[in-house]
């Protein structure tokens, strides 16, 4: 079974970053000087790499130590996360907010519309 494009592409940035020479400067600068559709696809991959890194934040109890970089992506995240509650992209694919992940959870129907239906003092409370 062949790879696709994106580990392909996922494995030569790998090695590249691994290497003492590779300068992140360069590429972000030859990146941002792309046209606005690249742009918008490249900061998706960014916020996408920005989650799962954050994903990995707290994740050393063993040791003790901790990346500064899954920190750094943490907190990227949080402001994400952030501006992602009072600005509504239209044409970028961020990852989703808790919100919008409990929204796309199948709920069953016949549940709610039992709730719904029984008056305030019908539903048990629990003393």
């Amino acid at each position: 079974m062949s790879k696709s494009n994106e580990i392909k592409l996922a494995e030569q940035l790998i090695n590249l970053t691994e290497d003492h020479w590779f300068n992140p400067a360069i590429m972000a600068r030859y990146m941002a000087n792309q046209p606005y559709y690249t742009l918008d696809r490249l900061m998706e991959l960014v916020s996408q790499v920005i989650k799962e890194v954050s994903l990995r934040h707290g994740n050393n109890d063993d040791d003790g130590l901790e990346s500064e970089g899954t920190y750094l992506a943490n907190e990227l995240n949080e402001a994400i996360l952030q501006i992602q509650e009072y600005k509504e992209f239209e044409f970028l694919k961020l990852p989703k907010t808790k919100a919008e992940l409990f929204k796309s959870i199948p709920q069953s129907y016949r549940i709610q519309r039992e709730y719904e239906e029984k008056e305030f003092d019908e539903v048990n409370l629990i003393n």
